[in-house]
C-alpha cells in the first residue's frame, strides 16, 4: 500500500494532463497495445518498440508501418527447449509463441476504431474518450475464432479507464472466460509505466495468482 501512494504521489508531481496519449503505448499481457487483457484502439507509433514484462508474460511489439503494429508473446513458464531442428521441435515451439498485428483505421474527435489479429482469433474494438466526463475512456469489441465449437465463436470485451495525469486505472472485462480484473498503471517517464494488475478477481484463488506486478518500457 505504501509503494502504491509514493508512485501516485510521484506521478501527480512530475506528469500532466497532456500525457494521456501516452499510456496506449504500453502492453497488455497478451503482449498487444492495451489494457490488461483486452486490445486497446491504440497502436505504437512507425519504428518504435515495446517490452512488456508482466511476471512470466514477456510481449514485444514493433510499429512498422504507420498505424499498424505487430509483435510476439510468450509465457516464460511455458517455453521449453529445442532439442532438434525437427518438424515436431519447431512445430512445439510455434504453439509455445503467440504472434499478433494490429491495424488503427479510425482516429479522430476521441473515437477510435482498429482491428487486429492473434493466433486464431481476429477482433475488433472502439473506444471514445470522454475529456470533458472525469477523462473517462470507454473502449468495447468482440473477438471472432476461425475455429470452435458452435456457439462459441464470437465473445466480447469491454474496457473502462481513468486517466490522471500520471497515472491510469483500468478495468477489464472479457467474456471468453468470463474474467473481471483492474490495476493501475503508473507513468514514470514518457517511455516506462509500471503496471499493478488484479486479474480474476471475482474468482479468488492465491494472491500470487492473481497478482500481476510489470513494467513496459517503449523506445524507437
Amino acid at each position: 500500500m505504501k509503494l502504491l501512494l509514493i508512485l501516485f504521489f510521484v506521478a501527480q508531481v512530475l506528469y500532466a494532463v497532456e500525457n494521456y496519449e501516452l499510456f496506449g503505448q504500453f502492453q497488455s499481457l497478451y503482449g498487444t497495445t492495451g489494457n490488461i487483457l483486452n486490445p486497446s484502439t491504440e497502436v505504437l507509433d512507425r519504428k518504435k518498440v515495446s517490452l512488456g514484462l508482466n511476471k512470466f508474460n514477456v510481449g514485444v511489439t514493433y510499429g512498422l508501418f504507420k498505424n499498424f503494429e505487430l509483435g510476439v508473446h510468450f509465457n516464460l513458464k511455458e517455453l521449453t527447449p529445442i532439442k532438434a531442428l525437427d518438424s515436431e521441435n519447431l512445430e512445439r515451439k510455434l504453439d509455445e509463441l503467440s504472434f499478433h498485428s494490429k491495424l488503427k483505421i479510425l482516429s479522430g474527435d476521441g473515437l477510435n476504431f482498429a482491428v487486429g489479429h492473434m493466433r486464431s482469433i481476429v477482433y475488433c474494438v472502439f473506444g471514445r474518450y470522454f475529456p470533458e466526463f472525469y477523462d473517462i475512456t470507454f473502449e468495447g469489441g468482440v473477438r471472432i475464432k476461425y475455429w470452435t465449437e458452435p456457439g462459441e465463436k464470437i465473445k466480447i470485451f469491454m474496457s473502462l479507464l481513468q486517466t490522471q495525469s500520471g497515472h491510469r486505472f483500468i478495468y477489464d472485462f472479457e467474456d471468453t472466460n468470463g474474467l473481471n480484473s483492474f490495476g493501475w498503471r503508473f507513468l514514470l517517464s514518457p517511455e516506462v509505466a509500471l503496471d499493478l494488475f488484479l486479474n480474476d478477481f471475482l474468482r479468488y484463488r492465491t494472491f500470487f495468482d492473481n497478482f500481476y506486478f510489470g513494467v513496459s518500457i517503449v523506445w524507437e
